[in-house]
Order: C-alpha cells, then structure tokens, then sequence
C-alpha cells in the first residue's frame, strides 16, 4: 500500500506513557485515563487499534497499513483521520507537548498561577440595581449563608416576610440556596432600586456573588483570567469609564472561592474535531488580538473573527500526520497579523438571508412557553417584560432578514427604528468592549462548542445595535443614548446564555460562516 505524502513512515509514534488503559465491561474499544488533564478518552474499534500500534517500534505508514488491513471495511481516510484526532486531543507523544508541561506545573503548583485581566478592561457599578432583578439570587456559600443568618434581619426589614434564604432542588442536582425574591427582585432591594443590604450593614454583609457582580473568574492554565460577563444594565458606562479591573483585583481576590477545578475540557470545533482545550486558548487570545487592531469595523471585525474561525478549524481538519504536529501547524496559522482575516464583504444569496431569518425565528420562540416551564423549574428567570424587549429585538432581525431574502424593501414602521440616529464611534466601543470579554472568558464556548458561541457573539452584536433603537423609540427618545446600548446589550447576552438558546444555535452550526457574513451585512 502507498504511503500518503502527508505521513513520515521514518516516524514511529508512540502513545504518551503515562496514559492509562480504562478497560470498561462491555466496552468496545475501551478508554484511555489522561491523569496530566483528568479526564477519560473513551475509544472505538479503529482508535483502539491505533492504540495498541502506537508502541514506537513502527512508522506511522505501517502501523496506519495493519490497522486498514485487519478492519477491510474501514476507509483508510477513516482510520487517518482517526490518528489525526489522537494528535489533536495531545495523546501521541510529542503532540501538545508545551500545553501538557503547562497542565502538569499548574496542577502540581510549582509555577504562579496569576489573575489575568484584559489590559484597560474596566467596571464600575452605576447603581442601576437591574442585577437585583429578574435573576434567581444564588447560589449562596455556607459563608454567605452564616453571615446573612447572623444579622439582625427582621428588626431592619420589618416588611419582608421570613425565610430570607431559599432552598432550591432540582433532580440530578446537588440542593441550592438562593436569596428570597418577590416578584422577580430581591427581597432586600428596595424601591430606590438599591440594595438594602448594602444600606443597612454595609458592603461586606452582602452574598460574595453579589459584590463580584458583574465580574467572573475562569481558571486555565494561562491564570485565572477575571472578566466581565457583560449582563451589567449599564455596560456602556461602567465599562469605559468605570475603574480599572486590575486596580481592583487585590479586593476581588477576598471574594473569590478559595480553590477552583482547572478549565480543561476537549474542545468540539465540529461534530468531528476535537482538540485539546491549550491549542484554543491560543485560539483566544488571537482573537482577543483581532479585536483590539481595530482594523475594520465592529461588523467586519466579526466576518473576521469567522474566517479565523474558519482556518482554524480547517487547519486541523487537514492537520499532517507528521512529527511535532498540531503545534506547528496551528503555530504557523495564529502567527498570521490580523489583517490576514480581513476581506472584501462576501455575497450574501437569498437562501443565506433566509437561513438568518430561520435563527431568529427559531430564537423568538425562546420567550413562549419556554419562559414558563423556566420559571416553573426555579431555573434563571426572564420576565414578561424582558421577555417582551427581547421578543420585539429577534422579531425586528427576522424580519429585516426576510426581507433581504425576498429583496423587498423596508416598510416605513421598521425604517423609523433602523434609521434612528446612534453615534457610530460610541456603538463601536460598546461592541468591541463586548467582543474582546466574550472571547476571554467562558462565553467563547457553548457547551465546549466554540462555533455556536461564535453565532451567539453575531446575535448580541445584533440585538444591541437594533434592540437600543428600539428602547429609544419606545422612550420617544431623539438618537440613542449610552442607557439604551447598556439595556439592550444586557438583554442579548441574559436571554442568549441561556441553555435554550444554546441548543438553537447549535443547530445551525454547519451555517456558522455563513450566518456571521450575514449578520455582519444585515445593518
């Protein structure tokens, strides 16, 4: 049998030695225990016998060559590209070799495991009290819990009404506590719209969750990065003029759970690519990159951002067979200057319209009964009346993308919305600041899935720009204003985290590239 130009027969691959074999009963392949990354690599009747071939006495050629003849009915294609995926989740010797030294170091505490935050990033609460609504108010420490229980409650807020604290059950889940809320707000908010907590006995008497608001930590192997998670009712402001994130992380760091699971999971770029969490992390911080060249425009940007995407995920479709692969391959691509990913628009067609409108669609059905059966499972809350704004923004893209589809034009009730006057320099800042906190921290994944997370960055970029026209129209308000993009940037990314809306962009996932061409035009 010939030997493929992409695979060194003078390489004799072996497995990484301190992997060990998981024989589960009734299990076909078996599984292979990683003990750097603690995780299980189930395998399947091919992987199992590249497994057992991998012994370093055999080039690669040859041991691909015995796995094709002993299973006939396998594409030689199948069992490389089974080999390829080996490489990339870092199970072959040599493959990933940088990010498992990193793992090991971290995970054995013998190299700083620092706070990373994003140069300039900022916040600063402006004391909206939005974040004291419509959100379930946990979950609560035993710290948080002992400290509330300690307080003088009933003799300060004669009118709230006993328990304080909630107990939350959910089958298949370990029991949570949660502060009480009535009507949706937390029952220590008062009608000033400030935290009663806060007022009574100062800052340090309130839940941790609530005084980290809202900033969250993830822990890699890069550090512990601190980002902003965006649901903040006054982004606009509290993100460009608020304080410097790293000037408060000493404060933070008291609020901070005192020890964290490391973030390592494998990562499903597609149905059928995974790789190891390390080469995305890399993947993030070029795309971090990206953003902050500031080389085209927010919408651009985002086109850019997919064609990276793109390449990434081709790069490691076509990954060689080779010695010191992924690593040189994926170093080669992310070593590409930004403006490599910037191209004249693509053409968008009717169909890739009509998909767009499908999204949104399929998104609007996410404030019907949805809402309900949330609200019935104590899971997050969305209200009638977010329920509402967030309902008129996905109508208002559906309907825009329809009618590219159809190649009509715009009725004068959506050209009133669409045309209201907003600064174009203050909506740039609020979607890049949005973009480079979304492809930092957890939110550049759905489900260890990057590519939906990708469509739900293309649906906030939208429903900010559209929905903050459409609460300016609704206050009868001349042009835009900063409280506008705040609100409507807000309701994308509470509604478009939810696990609903996850599954929905997931299944447009073979679209990805497509729809973020189409989304960066539709305005």
């Amino acid at each position: 049998m010939s030997v493929p130009s992409a695979i060194d027969n003078t390489w004799a691959p072996r497995l990484r030695e301190e992997l060990v074999w998981a024989q589960a009963q009734g299990d076909k392949g078996g599984a292979l225990w990683d003990p750097v990354v603690n995780r299980r690599v189930n395998l399947g009747v091919i992987s199992r016998a590249l497994v057992l071939g991998l012994d370093g006495t055999r080039g690669l050629a040859d041991v691909i060559s015995a796995v094709a003849d002993a299973h006939p009915d396998r594409p030689r294609a199948l069992i490389e590209h089974t080999f390829r995926t080996l490489m990339l989740m870092n199970l072959v010797e040599g493959s990933g070799k940088a990010i498992l030294e990193r793992v090991f170091a971290v995970r054995m505490g013998r190299v700083p495991f620092p706070t990373l935050v994003l140069e300039g990033s900022r916040f600063g609460c402006q004391g909206s009290g939005e974040c004291c609504q419509n959100y379930t108010f946990g979950p609560l420490s035993d710290e948080d819990a002992a400290r509330l229980e300690s307080l003088d409650l009933a003799t300060h807020f004669p009118n709230v009404k006993p328990p304080y604290i909630v107990t939350v059950e959910r089958e298949g889940h370990e029991p949570v506590r949660n502060l009480a809320s009535v009507n949706d707000r937390c029952v220590f908010l008062s009608e000033e719209r400030l935290c009663g907590l806060h007022r009574v006995f100062g800052a340090e008497s309130k839940p941790h969750f609530c005084r980290l608001f809202p900033l969250q930590p993830l822990p890699t192997i890069d550090g512990l990065k601190l980002y902003d998670r965006g649901e903040c009712a006054s982004f606009a402001t509290s993100a460009r003029d608020g304080q410097l994130i790293l000037d408060q992380a000493p404060a933070i760091a008291d609020l901070m759970p005192k020890s964290f699971d490391l973030l390592h999971p494998i990562v499903l770029v597609d149905d059928e690519t995974p790789c190891d969490y390390g080469h995305f992390l890399a993947l993030q911080r070029v795309m971090v990159a990206l953003v902050e060249a500031r080389i085209g425009t927010a919408a651009e940007t985002l086109a850019a951002l997919g064609r990276l995407m793109g390449r990434f995920l081709s790069t490691l479709r076509a990954c060689p067979l080779l010695r010191g692969e992924p690593d040189a391959s994926l170093g080669a691509l992310l070593a590409l200057p930004p403006s490599a990913f910037y191209e004249p628009p693509s053409s968008i067609t009717a169909d890739d319209w009509d998909t767009l409108s499908c999204v949104a669609r399929d998104l609007l059905k996410l404030v019907g009964p949805s809402v309900r059966h949330e609200v019935a499972a104590l899971l997050p809350v969305l209200t009638t009346r977010l329920s509402s704004e967030f309902g008129a923004a996905i109508h208002l893209i559906q309907a825009l993308a329809a009618l590219r589809s159809r190649g009509e034009p715009l009725p004068d009730e959506y050209r009133r919305v669409v045309e209201l006057p907003c600064d174009p320099a203050l909506l740039e800042d609020v979607l890049r600041l949005s973009y480079r906190q979304r492809l930092f921290g957890h939110q550049a994944l759905i489900d260890e899935r990057p590519l939906p997370a990708l469509l739900r960055l293309a649906f906030v970029h939208l429903i900010t720009a559209l929905g903050a026209r459409l609460r300016a129209r609704i206050e009868g308000a001349p042009a835009v204003e900063e409280r506008h993009l705040s609100f409507a940037h807000m309701l994308a990314l509470r509604v478009m985290r939810r696990e609903g809306a996850g599954q929905v962009l997931a299944a447009y996932q073979p679209d990805t590239f497509t729809l973020l061409d189409a989304a960066s035009q539709l305005l």
